[in-house]
């Protein structure tokens, strides 16, 4: 058995996002993260991941946005044996997955922040077609030093699916209300 194993990985900014959806005190940040990664033996496997944030904040509004996008397709040695041309061929099983997150948000004191979110999510891995989302938040600062900080927050969301029905046993379209309830803690080492 012959293993060959590629992996490349960039990333041109690295962001802490707790901090960020607390430091974001005026002005524009944001980060871009990259990774690929293969691998070729008995099973053939090509991965590539993009992602990147931003967020904004002035005086005590604050809005962020989250996207990803992936992909991932492989071949067993069965295909392989059967077709010898280059990858990206008809053997070669190819899924992606996707995603999209808005969040406003808005201060109402030194603890207290009131968000607002919405989504959209295709998950091919998942067997995901299309999920869509909205909520309503509120965020509660426990503590905030220069090493550490503390959150906690709860959240009510309304959740709209479409799954592919060739894959899942239930109804492939779903809605769903969900509430949440969250802690969110840091410590800088």
């Amino acid at each position: 058995m012959m293993w060959i194993w590629i992996s490349i990985s960039a990333s041109l900014a690295a962001t802490n996002i707790e901090k960020q959806r607390e430091d974001d005190d005026g002005g524009l940040q944001g980060a871009v993260s990259g990774n690929i990664a293969g691998g070729f033996g008995n099973i053939d496997s090509l991965l590539a991941e993009a992602e990147g944030h931003l967020a904004w904040g002035r005086d005590s509004n604050h809005l962020l946005l989250l996207g990803s996008y992936g992909f991932a397709t492989e071949r067993g040695i069965d295909d392989a044996l059967d077709d010898d041309s280059p990858l990206f061929n008809q053997s070669w099983q190819f899924e992606n997955r996707a995603l999209i997150h808005a969040r406003v948000g808005r201060d109402l004191s030194q603890s207290i922040r009131l968000e607002s979110f919405i989504g959209a999510q295709r998950d091919a891995f998942l067997y995901l077609n299309r999920r869509l989302i909205w909520g309503l938040g509120s965020r509660f600062k426990l503590w905030d030093s220069d090493t550490s900080r503390g959150h906690i927050g709860a959240a009510w969301m309304l959740e709209d699916e479409r799954s592919d029905p060739n894959f899942v046993t239930e109804d492939p379209i779903r809605t769903y209300q969900r509430a949440s309830v969250y802690h969110s803690s840091s410590w800088q080492i």
